[in-house]
């Protein structure tokens, strides 16, 4: 009866469905009788009791469809306590909370007089309201609980992968000798046994790396990019493309503002604008692709430029590797926003923002093997052992894929910085493939090392060092002492052999000897490989901005080919002990001449100003002398011969544009360009 005078007093204060609004004033006397509830509403309670939430149709409004409300999502409900005469909007009491079943449809009750809403979600059984009255709630079930945890998402279910977790070594380090110590060769030149019997010229080295198979590729890649993107092709022929090629090289040696500066009238530059019109080079730089768009795998994130890198890479590959890498990162500067995911930032590099390569060069700067950082989808094309997945991550396993294109990597050295080295690589290394290895090494990755402290070893004063070994695993770690600690780790070399090392001195305000142990200056003498690489690509960068990121990537492919073929040709210059050897500037300038000359019909240059002095010709490529290709004789002015160098003649070379005898004794003519 109770709860029952409580309804009967809430649905006295509705007004009749045909009262005026002035009716509905709460200034009414809620002291009298309440009216009767109707014997509707009183069902509705019943059927919540037995558990039934279903209606019969009669229960629903006339008027209404039973979807003429959308479907209810399912949500957690707090239902207060009944209002009383005291407060009408009481607190709600939250330790009771009921999940709320689907229900497609609102619920209506229909009176002889009114129409009433009711919530899908507050209709509860007589016994919850007692529960709430007592301030009562049974526990929820297993299932119960389940029902209660709501996803962020209705109908997405979120999988989410843990990262796997890397397995240690075990190591036993004691202050004790170094059993594994070995003695390195300090001169690598030696070590070649390649017979170089001649010097090439710079253009046959280039083309050790850079190809005409490559040449053709891009060639045809490029056609078909154009046709695929117009229906018509650009018809880059592979000379074409050798002149294209040449007009990039020369460019990043003359530099000017603008690449069209090149062709225009206040700034033209002859070398460059007679060999093509502005358009056709446009044009060949618009459509310039390498790779089939309808082939690119939607995983590789750089299979834009996948075929040439892999090309020039197996090229790079082929040259007599040294004994001494180092391994490291190289950005390919980018700071445009169509690269996506792939530019990578690295801060304290000369070009912090750019695509990251992970690189293993040698001590003269050849760069023999790289590839790209790619994120989780970096390794996907490469298989790693049970044990390297267990003991290895991101880190440790780009040198190990680095490591094993080494040719014969017996008593090889590697020498990485701390993002790369652990104890577990530097011992691996050894024992499977015999390489040698020397890192600077984190803090963090000591784990069973319990070495002498920072703050005690630099109370030792600068200079002073320690030594910690684990002959088991065939690793040393050394602490050495400067203005900071620095912390190496080697399998190979630990011994207390010491030189001396200048560093300025506040005190004396001057340089003084420094003890160094020799693995700091050993790892200081051989880790800038890579870096050395990268300065000589930014000497002469070639290539201009592009929208197209791919581009990028591929003009500094094209740099490295140049920058490894000099560094060989230096390298088979000191071999023969020739004296004259050309500048990496001069290098690129023959390569970028060759690649716009030969093989190829020379038009006349246009007529430029008045000279105040002739300047001397320079003599052409070999390359060029001898590709039997419009070497036209003229007449001209009297002058020396450049072969004989004793006649005098009035024919010179259209090509070469060089004088030369042609009479009846004597044809330097031909000699000149047979041989």
């Amino acid at each position: 009866m109770k709860r029952s005078s409580r309804i009967s007093r809430i649905l006295a204060m509705v007004p009749p469905a045909d009262s005026g609004s002035e009716d509905s004033d709460l200034d009414l006397d809620l002291s009298s009788d309440a009216p009767d509830i109707p014997n509707e509403i009183m069902d509705i309670f019943e059927q919540s009791d037995s558990g039934d939430d279903s209606l019969p149709s009669q229960m629903l409004p006339p008027s209404q469809e039973s979807s003429w409300l959308p479907e209810a999502p399912a949500v957690c409900v707090t239902i207060p306590s009944s209002p009383s005469l005291v407060s009408v909007n009481p607190s709600p009491d939250t330790s009771e909370t009921v999940q709320s079943p689907r229900t497609p449809n609102t619920i209506y009750s229909n009176t002889s007089s009114l129409l009433i809403p009711i919530a899908p979600r507050l209709l509860r059984s007589r016994r919850s309201v007692i529960q709430n009255q007592n301030n009562r709630t049974e526990p929820l079930s297993s299932t119960q609980r389940e029902d209660l945890i709501q996803p962020r998402t209705f109908g997405v279910e979120v999988q989410r992968t843990r990262k796997r977790k890397k397995e240690r070594m075990d190591f036993n380090f004691r202050s004790t000798k170094f059993m594994w110590h070995v003695d390195r060769e300090t001169s690598v030149d030696s070590l070649f046994q390649e017979q170089v019997t001649d010097i090439d010229t710079p253009y046959q080295y280039f083309k050790r790396l850079f190809d005409d198979e490559l040449m053709e590729f891009i060639c045809y890649q490029s056609n078909l990019y154009s046709t695929q993107s117009t229906g018509r092709s650009v018809d880059m022929t592979k000379e074409e493309y050798e002149n294209f090629l040449g007009i990039d090289m020369l460019m990043s040696i003359v530099g000017m503002p603008s690449y069209k500066d090149y062709w225009s009238h206040q700034l033209r530059y002859d070398k460059i604008a007679s060999v093509m019109p502005l358009k056709r080079y446009q044009l060949l730089r618009k459509y310039m692709h390498f790779s089939d768009n309808s082939n690119v795998s939607p995983n590789d994130r750089y299979g834009k430029v996948r075929p040439i890198m892999e090309h020039i890479r197996k090229n790079c590959l082929r040259i007599e590797p040294e004994k001494s890498f180092s391994v490291d990162e190289m950005m390919i500067p980018y700071k445009g926003t169509r690269a996506g995911s792939r530019r990578q930032y690295i801060k304290n590099k000369p070009h912090p923002w750019g695509f990251k390569f992970l690189v293993r060069a040698g001590v003269s700067g050849i760069v023999y093997d790289f590839f790209p950082y790619a994120g989780e989808t970096t390794f996907d094309d490469v298989s790693f052992t049970d044990t390297e997945n267990k003991y290895f991550g991101l880190t440790e396993k780009c040198v190990l894929r680095l490591a094993k294109t080494i040719k014969n990597p017996a008593l090889t050295t590697l020498f990485f910085d701390n993002w790369f080295s652990s104890l577990e690589l530097i011992s691996y290394l050894r024992s499977e493939f015999g390489i040698l290895s020397l890192g600077v090494i984190r803090k963090d990755r000591l784990r069973g090392c319990n070495i002498i402290s920072d703050k005690d070893l630099l109370k030792k004063g600068r200079g002073s060092y320690k030594v910690m070994v684990d002959n088991n695993k065939k690793i040393a770690v050394t602490k050495w002492a400067d203005n900071k600690c620095v912390t190496l780790a080697s399998s190979y070399a630990a011994d207390n052999r010491e030189t001396f090392v200048k560093r300025y001195c506040k005190a004396s305000k001057g340089k003084v000897d420094v003890t160094c142990p020799t693995v700091i200056s050993e790892y200081n003498q051989h880790m800038g490989g890579v870096d050395l690489a990268g300065m000589f690509v930014s000497l002469y960068r070639t290539g201009s901005k592009s929208r197209k990121w791919y581009k990028r990537i591929y003009y500094h492919l094209v740099d490295i080919c140049v920058n490894n073929s000099w560094l060989v040709y230096r390298r088979h210059c000191k071999m023969l002990n020739e004296k004259k050897v050309l500048s990496l500037k001069d290098y690129k300038l023959s390569v970028s001449y060759t690649l716009l000359q030969k093989g190829k019909i020379v038009s006349r240059m246009a007529t430029n100003s008045v000279k105040i002095k002739q300047p001397v010709v320079p003599r052409p490529e070999k390359d060029i002398r001898i590709d039997g290709l419009h070497h036209i004789p003229t007449v001209g002015k009297k002058g020396r011969c450049r072969n004989c160098t004793t006649g005098q003649t009035v024919i010179s070379s259209l090509k070469c544009e060089t004088r030369l005898c042609l009479t009846e004794k004597r044809n330097c003519f031909r000699e000149f360009h047979t041989k």
